[in-house]
């Protein structure tokens, strides 16, 4: 992978969120409404469509089912390794408030708010690159759920939510339209279905502008003096942004030597490379943790993401 290229992509996605920055800094609306209004866009309008515009313009091919279920397996497993081994990783830290915040922001990398409109920029809306992409929230939100509601609640069992990590909209649009792909059910074989096409696209490509806005209206919220003090970020980082994609690798490669999985070595390698999730902002908020500590990993692993990750698709795709 070309760094130049990878890097005025990343460039270019996170120039996307200085509007929203700029917007909520001039005090023009309400942030914290802003936020929620835009992401209830993104997850029921955008998201859904996404995927399903993915989906149907890519035709049948057993290939692609096995592929989607090695971009599972590869992303869970990945995201669990990472959280228990962050998770030992700040083990000295006193505070187990910030110790959990650390480990989530270490191990969830923010899939559907970044990683998704970066594919799609880079791969110019590959529809086959995109729905690899879409499982991999699955895979995402059920770690998420489950051991990430685990970690942040202080061990506390009843706040897993296998319900919520199954019935979520990215899953169950990801469900709805998997029958329709096996069965070569899309706009391919029926091009007379272009205007629906066209406009599921559209709202498919809403994706990246507005997950961008929020990103931007979030980083609003933060005080920039209080980002770079404080060292077990930087660890937090450094697990997030080089170890994250190296561990990836390394799964790709043992799965690898088993089946030819080329078609989704961007995937897993760019899904890896992602900076900390958003989402541990907002468990951070519901469950009480250090919300100080979630928005610094989440603004300093985004910050050097702009290097990181055109590094490591240089490096390792």
């Amino acid at each position: 992978m070309n760094f130049l290229i990878a890097l005025q992509t990343v460039a270019v996605l996170l120039a996307m969120a200085i509007p929203g920055f700029i917007v909520s800094k001039l005090k023009l609306l309400d942030v914290d409404k802003g936020i929620k209004t835009l992401s209830v866009i993104l997850l029921y309008v955008c998201q859904p469509f996404i995927t399903a515009n993915a989906f149907l313009n890519t035709r049948f091919d057993p290939k692609i089912l096995v592929n989607l279920a090695f971009v599972f397996l590869i992303t869970s497993v990945l995201m669990t390794i990472l959280i228990f081994a962050a998770h030992f990783i700040f083990t000295k830290e006193k505070n187990s408030s910030r110790r959990s915040v650390y480990a989530f922001a270490s191990s969830l990398g923010n899939v559907g708010y970044m990683a998704i409109p970066f594919l799609q920029a880079l791969t110019r809306n590959n529809p086959e690159i995109i729905l690899y992409a879409s499982v991999s929230l699955v895979g995402f939100n059920l770690v998420a759920w489950t051991l990430g509601c685990y970690l942040l609640s202080g061990g506390n069992k009843r706040y897993i939510s296998i319900k919520r990590a199954f019935l979520n909209l990215p899953t169950i649009s990801f469900i709805l339209v998997l029958p329709l792909f096996v069965l070569n059910i899309n706009f391919l074989r029926f091009d007379n279905l272009d205007f629906i096409n066209n406009a599921m696209a559209l709202f498919a490509n809403m994706m990246a502008p507005i997950s961008m806005t929020i990103l931007g209206m979030e980083f609003s919220k933060m005080k920039f003096k209080e980002i770079f003090n404080d060292y077990a970020a930087y660890i937090s980082c450094a697990i997030k942004l080089i170890i994250s994609p190296l561990l990836g690798w390394c799964l790709f490669r043992l799965c690898h030597l088993f089946v030819d999985l080329s078609a989704i070595k961007l995937n897993i390698i760019t899904l890896a490379s992602m900076p900390a999730a958003t989402l541990v902002m907002m468990f951070g908020a519901l469950f009480e943790a250090d919300g100080k500590a979630a928005a610094r990993a989440v603004l300093l692993s985004t910050l050097l993401s702009i290097i990181t990750i055109p590094l490591s698709l240089m490096l390792l795709v």
